[in-house]
């Protein structure tokens, strides 16, 4: 069986996906370097937040289109891109939104996601993979119900 591949695995979200992949997860660096063939890759990337500037998202962008590059997609069929749904919905406080929802990022952060998305589709079309993007809305909680403290209850 292939392995999965996670760019992003020391981070929170990245850290907590290798924990309940177990022995299937395998990193994959900043640089495209991974180890064995992998058919899904998880981007769980980014060294941003929301308190990002508009010159931070240039250098960020310029990271993934390089690490990018360096990747072989000739055997992943599927990738998983990570995303932000609070960023790149903009400020939607009192609506329930969907994933048809229209994009209105209104921060720098939240442009930049826009743009990473884009890059990932036009890739997705050029390599032939499936796309996957998760926009998390709930990543951290102080009740515990976020995506990291469920993914953390499953892993162990």
């Amino acid at each position: 069986m292939n392995k999965i591949g996670i760019c992003g695995i020391r981070g929170q979200i990245g850290n907590q996906l290798r924990l309940a992949l177990g022995d299937l997860a395998v990193e994959v660096t900043r640089e495209g370097i991974f180890r064995g063939k992998i058919d899904t890759l998880i981007w769980a990337a980014g060294s941003s937040g929301n308190r990002t500037e508009a010159r931070d998202t240039l250098a960020e962008l310029a990271q993934l289109k390089k690490t990018l590059n360096q990747i072989d997609f000739a055997d992943i069929a599927k990738v998983v891109l990570i995303s932000s749904g609070g960023a790149v919905y903009g400020s939607h406080s009192d609506k329930i939104l969907n994933e048809d929802a229209p994009l209105n990022p209104s921060t720098p952060y939240g442009v930049m996601k826009v743009k990473i998305e884009e890059e990932f589709q036009s890739l997705s079309k050029k390599e032939d993979f499936n796309l996957s993007i998760l926009r998390l809305a709930n990543v951290y909680s102080l009740e515990g119900k976020g995506l990291i403290k469920t993914i953390d209850r499953k892993s162990t």
